[in-house]
């Protein structure tokens, strides 16, 4: 939930107690109020986060979801997240399954990531790290994501149990990487004889608008046929970056963007006018575009799909995206805390809901991505054949069936 309302519930809750039982003897007794007056929100998206969780998120290496119902029974000193104090491994972002299964479960792999080159893909389970029982052992996303750190180079054995299908149970040795790198990844591709520009967006910070406007330039000096936007497996980003790219691709300045509704009901439209890149539609405006989606784009990058596909701007190819169509702000605490609050919900230009239903593909892809062998990714194929087939667009909308 996102209503204002349940904040001011729960903030009267705490402080109707007596003045004594608001004076704390430390942080964690501090810690564990602040918890539960978040989970009294009703709303898995709003999480408090402590120093180590919020310095690991900067860093990219904290699971999807950092709301933990499990017990920490089988915490100790091998898997605290502290344990060794390693930021390399292997690209995983977890989160507690929704369907009362056991095993944790793949929100997405971090694009570019040893995990995804190996194929591990959203909705997987993985069973086991080397040889812990994940299960059996009730460890929890947090102290997964701890072992699967360690020395660069190292490898790590997973146990992962296939989304769809038999769901049968796959070994998968993963090399440790530092998983530093770009936003924005791009390049000029030969894709079925057409010179294709291949943009892949990994996360929406205050860098990646730059990147693409750079990638654009140069796509446009070498003329290319069409361009690809990945955002397979980018979990999202800052809000605002998202719509400023957006303003990159759309020609009339009326062009709405996303609308949102904050927790007072209070709503407004966001146009590319609005926005600060450049003037809207300002490089390639006539060069055919597609934009890649599956289960594990989610928040900002569906920001982007919603913006691109309402506005017949570029057809979208894949899998349905997440559908998480909120609006969150995080206030970093004085001890280096941090809480992640959810404080609106953003809607597609034509007034639809994202949140909980994502964005339906309008060239259905299963396949996964193939970052070490773009010119052989099922999904980059699949787009650019429907950009040979459909130039103008045509098949905006006409979402694939899903069976």
């Amino acid at each position: 939930s996102f209503e204002f309302a349940d904040w001011r519930r729960v903030n009267r809750s705490i402080l109707s107690h007596d003045n004594d039982a608001l004076v704390f003897v430390d942080a964690a007794q501090t810690y564990d109020v602040i918890r539960e007056a978040v989970a009294g929100l009703n709303d898995p998206y709003s999480t408090f986060l402590t120093p180590e969780e919020y310095r690991g998120r900067a860093r990219g290496t904290t699971p999807a979801n950092t709301t933990d119902t499990r017990g920490t029974a089988a915490r100790s000193s091998s898997t605290s997240p502290a344990a060794g104090h390693y930021t390399a491994g292997v690209g995983l972002q977890l989160t507690d399954p929704l369907d009362g299964d056991e095993d944790l479960q793949v929100f997405a792999p971090v694009p570019n990531s040893p995990a995804e080159a190996a194929g591990i893909v959203p909705g997987d389970r993985v069973l086991r790290i080397d040889d812990v029982d994940l299960a059996l052992a009730r460890v929890s996303p947090d102290e997964a994501v701890a072992l699967l750190r360690g020395p660069e180079g190292v490898p790590v054995r997973l146990a992962v149990r296939s989304v769809g299908g038999a769901g049968e149970v796959r070994d998968v040795e993963v090399r440790r990487a530092n998983l530093a790198g770009p936003p924005v990844t791009w390049g000029v591709l030969d894709v079925v004889g057409r010179r294709t520009g291949y943009i892949r967006i990994h996360v929406f910070n205050e860098r990646a608008t730059d990147i693409v406007i750079t990638a654009l330039r140069r796509m446009q000096t070498d003329d290319v046929d069409a361009v690809v936007l990945d955002v397979r497996n980018c979990k999202g980003g800052v809000f605002q970056e998202a719509m400023v790219m957006a303003s990159l691709f759309l020609k009339s300045p009326s062009s709405v963007i996303v609308q949102t509704i904050d927790g007072f009901g209070y709503q407004v439209t966001h146009t590319a006018q609005d926005q600060s890149a450049c003037s809207p539609g300002c490089l390639l405006p006539l060069t055919p575009m597609a934009m890649l989606i599956n289960g594990g784009s989610a928040s900002s990058s569906e920001v982007l799909a919603v913006a691109m596909h309402d506005n017949r701007r570029a057809i979208t190819v894949g899998t349905p995206s997440f559908g998480k169509g909120i609006i969150q702000h995080t206030v970093p605490l004085s001890d280096g805390s941090a809480l992640t609050l959810t404080v609106g919900e953003f809607l597609s230009p034509k007034r639809t809901h994202v949140h909980h239903r994502g964005v339906a593909p309008d060239v259905l892809c299963e396949a996964a991505p193939r970052p070490n062998a773009l010119q052989s990714d099922e999904c980059v194929i699949a787009a650019v054949h429907a950009l040979v087939d459909d130039p103008h667009g045509a098949a905006v909308g006409a979402h694939a069936e899903q069976g």
